[in-house]
C-alpha cells in the first residue's frame, strides 16, 4: 500500500482516538504527497484507527515513512505477526510514562484483535506439519495454533493415552485409574494461552478425567504439582523460550518428566491424521467444566517441594538477603515478561523480596521484542546497567519465559548454564566427608552436561 493511499485514507479525518490510552489528538494531513501527520504535541509519529475490515483498519507511520508503509503492507497482506514485529520495536524506543508509548501499544492491541479472530475462527490445518518431541508440539499462533487445531490436538491425545500399551509405559493400570489421579493444565502468559489451555481441559472434562487446574504457571510449578498430586500427566501450553509469535503444547508423563517416543511418536501421529480428516471435537465450558476443576496454587506447591529439598535451605537464603545492605550484596532478577514473574519473590518471602531488583517483570507478550531466552548478549546489558552500583557482590539472574531456564552472573563472569550443575554439584559434594561419599549417589538426566562427570569421578561420588 503506497503512501498516496495513506494519505487519502486518513484526509477526511478530524480526530484519531487511542483506545487503550484513552486519548485524542487532533491532526493535519500535509500535502507534500508524503503522507505525514503533524500531531498536537509536535510529534511527527502519528497513528489512526480507522473503521472497517482489517484490510483497511490501521493507518500508521512511525518516525520514518518506510516503517509506515511496511506495517500498513503486512495490515492488507493479514501478516499481523510482521505488523507486531515492526510495531514492538518502535514501541521500545519510548518511555514508559510516553503518548507516543501509550499510542503504539493502542495499535498492538488492535493487531492482537485481528490475531484472536484467526486463532477462534479458522478452521485450517496447521500451517507447518506438527512434530511432536519431548518438548511437545510448538508453532506460530493463529496459522498452527488455533482454537480448532488445539482441540484436534487433546482429542489426539486423549486418544492416544486409551491406549493399553501407552497406559502401561505411563505404569496406570486402567482407563478409570487414570481418570481418577487425573491430570495437571496450566499455560504461559503468552497470547490467549489461558484460553487454548481451557479447550484443553474442556477435553479432558469431556472424558471424566479429574482436572488440577494451575492456571498461569512456570513450567517448573507444572512438574511439582504432578508430582505432589500424583496425578498420571500435565499439559502445559507454552513453546518455552521460542519468539513472542509462537505458542506451544507440552505433555509430560507422571514422572514429570521428558515425554519419551513411546508417547510422542503416537501423539504425533494420531495428531496428524486428526489435523487431515478435521472432526468436529466436543468439549466442556463454562460452569459445565469450572465444576469439574480443581484449583492449585501451583507457587505454593513449587515453594513446599523447595523446603523439602536437600542442600539447600530457602530460609538461609533469605536471610542473607535481609541481613545484607544494599552496599554489600545486590541481587537482580530478568523474568523477561514471562510466566516465571514474581516466582522467586514468592519461594524467599516478602521481606527478602523487598531486596531484590526487578527486571522486565510486568506482563507483556511480546516481550519488549527479543525472544526470551536466557542468553550472553542480555545477561552483559544487565551488568552493564548496574556498572556503577556501589554493591561489592552482585548476583544476577535472567530468567525464560516459562521459568526452566536460567543463567547466572555477578559484576564480571558469567555461569554458563551447562556449567551449573556441575559448580553446585562441585560446592555441595565438596562438603561431605571423603569417607562417606561412597553413601551418596549423584544422578545426571541425558539432557545435563557431561561436564559433571569428570568433576565426580575426582571427588569419587558414584554417578548414575
Amino acid at each position: 500500500m503506497a503512501m498516496t493511499e495513506v494519505t487519502h485514507l486518513t484526509q477526511n479525518l478530524s480526530s484519531t482516538r487511542f483506545l487503550s490510552a484513552n486519548l485524542e489528538f487532533p491532526y493535519i494531513v500535509a500535502d507534500s504527497g508524503m503522507g505525514k501527520i503533524q500531531m498536537n504535541h509536535g510529534s511527527h509519529i502519528f497513528y489512526k484507527l480507522v473503521a472497517g475490515d482489517p484490510v483497511s483498519v490501521l493507518t500508521m507511520a512511525v518516525s520514518i515513512v518506510g516503517s509506515a508503509t511496511q506495517v500498513l503492507h503486512a495490515i492488507h497482506e493479514k501478516k499481523y505477526w510482521a505488523a507486531q514485529i515492526l510495531l514492538v520495536k518502535e514501541r521500545e524506543k519510548y518511555s514508559q510514562e510516553s503518548h507516543e508509548r501509550a499510542a503504539i501499544q493502542s495499535i498492538i492491541d488492535t493487531v492482537f484483535g485481528f490475531i484472536g479472530d484467526q486463532i477462534r475462527t479458522s478452521d485450517a490445518p496447521p500451517v507447518h506439519e506438527v512434530e511432536f518431541g519431548t518438548s511437545g508440539w510448538r508453532g506460530v499462533l493463529g496459522d498452527d495454533f488455533t482454537f480448532r487445531n488445539v482441540l484436534l490436538a487433546a482429542e489426539a491425545i486423549v486418544n492416544v493415552l486409551k491406549r493399553p500399551v501407552v497406559l502401561a509405559a505411563n505404569k496406570v493400570a486402567s482407563w478409570e485409574e487414570l481418570q481418577a489421579r487425573g491430570c495437571v493444565i496450566g499455560h504461559d502468559n503468552r497470547f490467549m494461552a489461558k484460553e487454548m489451555a481451557e479447550l484443553l481441559a474442556g477435553v479432558m472434562a469431556r472424558e471424566g478425567i479429574k482436572i488440577y487446574w494451575i492456571g498461569e504457571a512456570s513450567t517448573p510449578e507444572v512438574a511439582a504439582v504432578l508430582r505432589r498430586k500424583g496425578a498420571v500427566f500435565s499439559l502445559n501450553l507454552t513453546p518455552s523460550h521460542n519468539p513472542f509469535t509462537d505458542s506451544g503444547l507440552k505433555f509430560n508423563p507422571a514422572d514429570a518428566g521428558p515425554a519419551g517416543p513411546e508417547f510422542t511418536k503416537p501423539m504425533e501421529a494420531e495428531c496428524r491424521r486428526l489435523m487431515k480428516e478435521r472432526p468436529s471435537v466436543h468439549y466442556l465450558n463454562g460452569t459445565d467444566l469450572a465444576s469439574r476443576m480443581v484449583r492449585v496454587d501451583s507457587k505454593e506447591e513449587y515453594r513446599q517441594m523447595a523446603l523439602g529439598f536437600k542442600g539447600i535451605s530457602l530460609e538461609w537464603i533469605a536471610s542473607q538477603l535481609t541481613t545484607k545492605s544494599n552496599d554489600d550484596f545486590l541481587l537482580a532478577v530478568d523474568y523477561a515478561h514471562g510466566a516465571a514473574r514474581g516466582r522467586l519473590e514468592h519461594l524467599l518471602g516478602e521481606r527478602a523480596a523487598q531486596r531484590m531488583v526487578v527486571l522486565r517483570g510486568n506482563d507483556d507478550p511480546l516481550f519488549s521484542g527479543v525472544k526470551p531466552e536466557p542468553n550472553t548478549p542480555r545477561m552483559r546489558q544487565v551488568q552493564d546497567q548496574f556498572r556503577g552500583h556501589p554493591a561489592k557482590q552482585k548476583l544476577f539472574v535472567l530468567v525464560d519465559a516459562d521459568g526452566d531456564r536460567i543463567l547466572l552472573a555477578d559484576g564480571e563472569n558469567i555461569v554458563e548454564m551447562n556449567a551449573f550443575g556441575a559448580l553446585a554439584a562441585w560446592h555441595l559434594m565438596r562438603t561431605i566427608p571423603e569417607g562417606e561419599r561412597r553413601d551418596h549417589v549423584i544422578v545426571r538426566s541425558f539432557g545435563t552436561s557431561r561436564f559433571v562427570d569428570p568433576i565426580l569421578r575426582t571427588l569419587m561420588f558414584p554417578l548414575l
